[in-house]
């Protein structure tokens, strides 16, 4: 599957050596307080970015640690992504624990050339389960499953659509 990137992070990443560090951007959304998402940086500093340009003014995305394990891509099973975020911050354990719907991560790729440019993404995932401990929140992210969605999405009964009947 082919991603189209700016020529200057091409040039960067065929490059034998380079000043430009690739920054990923993590947002963790909980449906029932989308007011107050967590962002994180895998960077060690915060990074101000407007994400190509769906905040503005730009939004704090904290510098921390976190990592990321992509799956294979065989085409048999639906993929998940695990992921293993710092427990840096109570926030991020209420979140888990205090949401009825699955929480919403969004994934983006900047360049520390220019962080307000997203390289590559939005990538959509919902947080399908998590643990956690002292250390660590470790989860297993999904894509969107749009062939289990409810369709029709409503019920049409008598009860609820006299007319139709």
């Amino acid at each position: 599957m082919s991603r189209s990137i700016s020529q200057d992070m091409r040039t960067a990443i065929y490059a034998p050596e380079t000043e430009e560090a690739f920054i990923l951007l993590l947002e963790i959304d909980n449906p029932d307080d989308p007011a107050d998402p967590i962002r994180v940086a895998l960077n060690n500093d915060n990074v101000t970015s407007t994400v190509s340009g769906r905040y503005n003014p730009g939004v704090v995305f904290a510098g921390g640690m976190f990592h990321l394990e992509l799956p294979a891509e065989d085409g048999e099973n639906i993929n998940t992504v695990r992921i293993a975020v710092d427990n840096v911050d109570q926030r991020i354990v209420q979140a888990i624990r205090n949401t009825a719907e699955p929480p919403n991560v969004r994934l983006w790729l900047v360049s520390s050339r220019d962080v307000n440019t997203v390289e590559t993404g939005p990538y959509r995932f919902e947080l399908e389960s998590a643990e956690y401990d002292s250390l660590f929140v470790r989860g297993e992210l999904v894509f969107e499953s749009v062939v289990n969605r409810r369709w029709p999405r409503d019920s049409f009964t008598p009860a609820t659509t006299p007319g139709v009947f």
